[in-house]
């Protein structure tokens, strides 16, 4: 599912850019658009905060800089701080907070024009990058932390272990510890990705690149134990992922 969210305080351009976004995935999706995406509209800040983060996330969020209840800026800031990774691109007339943007990792600037909002090229080509983006990233780990959310690609993630009655996720970059068990972090995963080789590991098959008796290797020469119980799905599942590569 593909998400979108757009929130212009004035009602005409927010409904002509959702749809304008409609047209545009229901082009790329066809007979699939009604289970593939969604493009909700908000008119003001407030509505838009309420639903995202709250065991819902867009995959993008068109926002207006001019509001009256919540300028753009301070909104991406208080989106900012609950989620690091959703592209915010922002709807304006002139590039004057171009530096503010900025602060907020703005992905695009996107210069309003109602003469425009029927075919909007540049609307579509951003919503093209995002959807190959998101096909690249597939699916993501969604953890609370404090303040909010992190989500984790699960490509960045190497294995996850038992740490201390909390739950430790190797990453490519960095080592994360989190509050929550094992066994409910590991419902979120995708199975054909990630294995479980022991009571204490779950592992990204991809990183795996060497199995022996009860011990699986992975790309950076971490050993990972094999239980015995386990043994045998692993060691299938090791081999099929390896000649499908």
């Amino acid at each position: 599912m593909f998400r979108i969210a757009v929130c212009d305080d004035e009602f005409i351009f927010a409904e002509s850019i959702a749809n304008a976004c409609k047209s545009i995935l229901e082009k790329r999706f066809g007979k699939e658009s009604e289970k593939s995406f969604s493009v909700d509209f908000f008119t003001n800040g407030v509505d838009l905060l309420s639903k995202h983060g709250n065991d819902f996330w867009y995959d993008i969020i068109f926002l207006d800089i001019i509001m009256d209840q919540i300028n753009g800026i301070t909104l991406a800031s208080v989106i900012r701080s609950q989620d690091k990774n959703v592209p915010i691109v922002f709807l304006t007339s002139s590039d004057e907070y171009a530096l503010k943007g900025y602060e907020v990792q703005a992905y695009r600037y996107l210069i309003k024009s109602i003469a425009e909002f029927n075919e909007w090229s540049q609307l579509e080509t951003v919503i093209d990058q995002l959807l190959i983006e998101k096909k690249k990233k597939q699916k993501r780990l969604t953890l609370k932390v404090a303040g909010g959310f992190k989500r984790i690609a699960f490509e960045d993630i190497l294995y996850l272990e038992i740490y201390e009655r909390k739950t430790k996720i190797h990453t490519k970059r960095e080592d994360l510890i989190y509050n929550e068990k094992i066994g409910e972090i590991s419902k979120q995963l995708d199975e054909n990705i990630f294995i479980k080789c022991h009571q204490s590991y779950i592992v990204n098959l991809k990183y795996a690149c060497e199995i022996s008796r009860y011990n699986l290797v992975l790309i950076n020469k971490v050993i990972i134990p094999i239980s015995r119980v386990c043994w045998e799905d692993v060691k299938t599942a090791f081999l099929y992922n390896v000649s499908s590569r």
